[in-house]
């Protein structure tokens, strides 16, 4: 096991075409190198302890691929579309840029309308149209993805892909991919993750009594999620530095106010660091009910305990405890409240 866990080197070497006096950054674990090429040619080199995965990045470009013990890494590919780069070296490298071939034409349509979309954002026009054609060209790379994986179960590869590509989806659909690893897939770290994730999963599913859990609030008060029974119950994941959060936040107040007098409360469960601006977008966003943070960031307790991966995320209770809905947004959340207390309108 300590055998396992000493640093090793690796090396990676390439040529990034049409690249001229600028700066390429190598992203790995808690680690960023960086050198500046003129023609594009560069050489990293360092040490891990495990298999990582690596981020080369040039502006606000980037492709991932891997780093492994001992491994001397061949690197090719072209500015304006780095994210279709290959690396040859190793074989789960070998993998990837397979993979990676096949979406190539993927990636091409992605790339303009992504820009276009990030354009309108920005200038605050509308932007679903291109919102949408990204989503349907993203539904396209995953079935590439599923494709791989069935194709090659044993690849650790298609581990990776697995956790990049469907980690955060439904939960069914999570453990069927998982279903497909088989040999050196399961063994790797990837599928260890996985494995954790879906074994959470199983533990807040739709139809499941929520775990309990107690916390303090902003008066250093403890609350506990089982005190609100008899209510339903948003358990809303936020923080106040989380963007799509506060984007969000204004449809949980509507909710809030039109229900809270009909059996319907809210638990705010903030990743914060800081108590101070936690309270502010607490007061700014005008989130009257009760809040709990440990402010431990991502490694909050509650948020652990939940598998809590990304923000926002919620789960709706009913009045037993029981979970009847996850990640209810906007709309969704609007209509889901309107099915349980059908005699209060949103309006």
């Amino acid at each position: 096991m300590l055998a396992l866990a000493e640093p090793a080197s690796f090396t990676v070497t390439g040529n990034i075409q049409g690249l001229k006096d600028q700066t390429i950054y190598l992203r790995y674990g808690k680690t960023t190198d960086s050198l500046k090429s003129a023609t594009g040619e560069f050489s990293f080199k360092g040490q891990i302890e495990d298999i990582t995965t690596a981020y080369l990045r040039v502006g606000k470009t980037q492709t991932s691929f891997f780093l492994e013990k001992n491994a001397v890494l061949k690197f090719t590919g072209a500015l304006e579309e780095l994210e279709n780069a290959s690396v040859s070296g190793s074989k789960m490298n070998e993998d990837l840029s397979k993979y990676t071939a096949s979406i190539a034409a993927l990636n091409n349509q992605r790339r303009p309308v992504m820009a276009t979309l990030m354009d309108a954002y920005q200038k605050k026009q509308p932007y679903k149209e291109y919102s949408d054609q990204v989503e349907k060209i993203d539904e396209q790379i995953s079935a590439k993805a599923k494709e791989f994986v069935q194709a090659n179960p044993e690849s650790a590869t298609s581990a990776w892909l697995v956790r990049s590509k469907f980690f955060y989806g439904e939960d069914s659909e999570l453990a069927g991919m998982y279903g497909y690893l088989k040999g050196e897939a399961l063994a790797s770290t990837f599928a260890n993750d996985l494995k954790k994730k879906i074994d959470i999963n199983a533990k807040t599913g739709v139809g499941q009594i929520a775990m309990d859990f107690t916390q303090n609030d902003v008066n250093e008060k403890p609350v506990s999620l089982s005190s609100l029974r008899g209510k339903y119950v948003l358990v809303d994941f936020w923080a106040s530095w989380c963007g799509p959060c506060r984007q969000e936040n204004p449809n949980v107040v509507k909710a809030y106010n039109q229900y809270k007098d009909k059996g319907f409360t809210i638990l705010g469960v903030s990743l914060d660091q800081k108590k101070e601006p936690w309270l502010k977008a607490i007061e700014k966003d005008q989130l009257t009910w009760s809040h709990v943070s440990d402010l431990k960031y991502w490694q909050n307790e509650v948020a652990v305990q939940y598998g809590i991966n990304s923000i926002p995320a919620s789960y709706l209770l009913d009045p037993n405890g029981k979970i009847i809905g996850k990640n209810l947004r906007g709309e969704a959340l609007a209509k889901k409240l309107a099915e349980l207390m059908p005699d209060k309108e949103i309006k």
